[in-house]
């Protein structure tokens, strides 16, 4: 299924998709990729704004000790004075019988690869005789977040590695985002300079195209 969102400017188009999300998460959607901007700023500004009013503070702690201050070393936003602010689930969420939220970006890294390879995208089944998509398997599934610039290298990079794993991504439910999808996206080229019936599209929006 495909869909368009038309916002004006601080309209609440990213709380919009941020709660688009967070419902096709509690529905059992495990990939959720968001294309955000051309800059490294506004794709950092959008990943902030994921890990604050979504996924939360224990996901972004994985575990790690408040009090224990070595533990905390190169943790996302953690001296920042709205940290508090972050939402909180009450503990960790596959600790309270729900699925835990894993980032595959984080706040000053875009996608570079899947971290551990193919394991980044390896789901653990409560029931391996059935697929992760079986309600057995898939609520209690951790979920993968990743919020990517609109860039031809990481772009490219992102389709390879999605491809090395395609038997795993069938039994997916996935989302895609594309914010502000109006910049980049749309294919610019001109047809009159292409070679008739092989028109080139422009980089990102055949890149995107291959990621759907």
């Amino acid at each position: 299924a495909k869909g368009l969102v038309v916002g004006y400017v601080q309209s609440g188009k990213t709380a919009n998709f941020t709660g688009v999300i967070a419902k096709a998460l509690d529905a059992g959607y495990r990939l959720v990729i968001v294309l955000s901007g051309t800059l490294n700023l506004l794709r950092a500004q959008t990943q902030r704004r994921l890990d604050m009013e979504l996924i939360g503070q224990e996901n972004i702690l994985r575990g790690a000790d408040l009090s224990d201050l070595d533990s905390l070393v190169g943790i996302d936003y953690i001296d920042a004075e709205d940290w508090p602010k972050f939402v909180q689930h009450g503990g960790r969420p596959s600790a309270q019988r729900a699925f835990d939220i894993e980032r595959l970006t984080t706040r000053d890294k875009d996608y570079k690869s899947l971290e551990q390879g193919i394991r980044a995208l390896e789901f653990e089944k409560r029931d391996p005789t059935k697929h992760l998509y079986d309600p057995m398997n898939l609520h209690h599934a951790a979920a993968r977040v990743m919020v990517v610039k609109k860039n031809k290298a990481v772009l490219t990079k992102l389709v390879s590695d999605l491809k090395k794993i395609h038997g795993i991504l069938g039994e997916i439910p996935a989302l895609i985002i594309d914010d502000e999808s109006d910049q980049a996206s749309v294919n610019t080229s001109n047809p009159a300079k292409c070679t008739k019936g092989a028109t080139e599209r422009d980089a990102i929006n055949g890149l995107s195209s291959k990621l759907l």
